[in-house]
């Protein structure tokens, strides 16, 4: 489902299929699947983004209607085969789409996703200092404990 118009996110970890994906014309985030709660959200200046973590994983969520409406990107994962984000091509790209279409909460999201690009740029192999390792709740722990 890649191109040209279509930036396709692959869940992060071993056996990835895909996560999410954007519609680049129409700004359309969807999810693979949809229950009553995640569906598609169109990504413009009616929507909020925000950062979410868990204890294993950090998400860019799209949120429509006060929460009742959600899509969530994956950024940053932490498992028992390490640390994985999304490449390089996709942060940037997805960092475009936040700048060009202004949803509410963008100037959070953007300076954390440009804090990570940088970084990668810098020092690829060191996705641990990651600006979204700070969203992994026991974050220090974890990824010691899956780095070891």
């Amino acid at each position: 489902m890649a191109d040209e118009e279509t930036i396709v996110f692959p869940r992060l970890g071993p056996g990835a299929t895909t996560a999410a994906w954007i519609h680049r014309p129409s700004g359309l985030v969807t999810p693979p699947e949809s229950t009553w709660h995640r569906r598609p959200v169109t990504l413009d200046r009616r929507a909020h983004v925000v950062l979410r973590g868990n204890d294993v994983r950090v998400d860019l969520q799209v949120e429509r209607r006060n929460g009742w409406r959600v899509a969530g990107i994956p950024l940053y994962a932490v498992g028992p085969w390490g640390v994985a984000a999304q490449p390089l091509e996709l942060m940037k790209a997805l960092a475009a789409e936040v700048r060009s279409r202004r949803p509410y909460g963008a100037d959070r999201v953007l300076a954390a996703l440009d804090r990570h690009v940088a970084l990668v740029r810098r020092t690829p192999d060191r996705l641990d200092l990651s600006p979204f390792a700070s969203q992994i709740k026991g974050r220090m722990a974890r990824i010691v404990d899956e780095l070891s």
